[in-house]
Parts: structure tokens; sequence; C-alpha cells
């Protein structure tokens, strides 16, 4: 693959990606009993690039059943971290969530369909319904939920996407690696392509970049020799 710019996910900051602040008194419950996971979530994609989460993603067959899917979420939790939790380990994402993902981000790489994209990004960094799913709600004794995920998912109940009002900018307050993700698709979003040779999506280095990889320009360079030699072959003899 190509030379792809790097984001460091560190437990501070992104570059581009403005994480929410963290409370004071980092690792100690609020007034509820509940602790802030955001540094231990983005703590655990340390090394990750969202651009390499999101290649990866896009390319993955479409069979969820598939060894590519075991692998990819044996590296990545796409479901990491929820804010209102009891200090639990997030569960990991689903089979059939990871393919369904992966199917909205393709989405990007279609030529034109811009409403749609449109739509498809503000979903992605949208409220998310699974914020108020409680695994038990009316089933279990309130005294008996003291520490356990209530709502796992309450910091997805706001959207991701921040504005400053007097600046009129925006930002995304990244919530978890989809709101990573989403944000490395919307700022390379002029540069996604397919490649001309082997037909997988990746993010162009330069503006001209059709090829993802070195070895599809080497290929694709031993292909123009090949070519150009049966064409001239014949031209060569009679020289000679």
């Amino acid at each position: 693959m190509g030379k792809i710019a790097k984001i460091r996910a560190s437990k501070r900051a992104y570059r581009g990606v403005s994480a929410l602040p963290r409370p004071q008194g980092e690792g100690k419950p609020d007034e509820r009993g509940l602790f802030d996971l955001r540094p231990m979530r983005f703590a655990a994609l340390d090394g990750a690039s969202a651009e390499d989460m999101l290649i990866e993603l896009v390319n993955l067959p479409e069979d969820p059943d598939s060894d590519e899917v075991s692998r990819f979420m044996r590296f990545h939790n796409l479901e990491l971290g929820a804010t209102s939790s009891g200090g639990h380990k997030a569960k990991r994402m689903s089979r059939e969530e990871v393919n369904r993902y992966r199917g909205l981000y393709r989405i990007f790489w279609q030529p034109r369909l811009e409403d749609l994209k449109a739509r498809t990004f503000l979903g992605l960094i949208g409220p998310s319904p699974k914020a108020w799913i409680s695994e038990f709600a009316g089933t279990v004794d309130p005294k008996d939920l003291r520490g356990r995920d209530i709502f796992p998912m309450r910091d997805y109940a706001e959207s991701g996407l921040r504005m400053n009002w007097k600046t009129g900018r925006f930002s995304i307050a990244a919530r978890g690696p989809i709101d990573f993700m989403t944000h490395a698709v919307f700022r390379n979003r002029n540069r996604l392509r397919a490649c001309s040779r082997c037909k997988k999506l990746f993010v162009a280095f330069g503006p001209k970049e059709l090829l993802c990889s070195t070895s599809c320009k080497l290929e694709s360079g031993r292909d123009r020799k090949k070519k150009w030699w049966r064409k001239n072959r014949g031209v060569a003899k009679q020289t000679h």
C-alpha cells in the first residue's frame, strides 16, 4: 500500500479530532458511581491509524464469517468503550455489525451519490438508538445495579458533531472508533480511490495516484513494458 498519513491515537489528543475533555479526578467514579472510560477507549487504539482501520474494514469480504473478518475483529473492536459505565470492558462488536459498517463506509468510495454520502456521514456521526438500550431494564432490582453497565452506550445519545457558534466552525468530538474513522473518511473524501489494477479501495496520497501499493505500481510498469514489446517487436526485428 502507498504511503498514508498516520493519525496517532493517544490518551490525550488526535490530529484533527477533538476528543471531549476528561473530567477532574480521572480514574474515580462520578456522583452516580460511574467511570469515564473515554481515556481507556482511545488508549486501546494507541498506534493505530484511522486510515489504516478504515481501509482494512472496507476491503473485508462481504461474508461476515470469513477468516479476514475474524482477523479484523481480533485487532480492532469498533464497539470500544462507553462513558456511562460501571468500569467493565466493552463487549466486542458482532460480525454482522462489522459487516454492516463495511457496507456503510464503502458508500463513500462510490462515484457521485453526494446526497447519499452526506446522509450516511450524518448518520454515522449522529445519535445512536443504542444509547438508551439497557440489558437490565425492568428485570433487575435497582439496588443490584450498582457498578453495572446500565446504559453502556450512553455517550452516544448526542451527536459527535460539535459547532462553535461564535466562529461557525464544526468539529467532531470522537466518541469511539466509529467517529475516529468517520472523521478520517470525511477528511480524505476527495482522495478515496479504487486501485486501477487490483480494485482494492484505498486513500490516495497524491492527486493523480491510481494504484494502491508499491507492488501494484511495479506490476503495472511491467505490464506497460510487455504491452510495448508486443506492439513493437515486429518493428524491432525489421530494423535488424
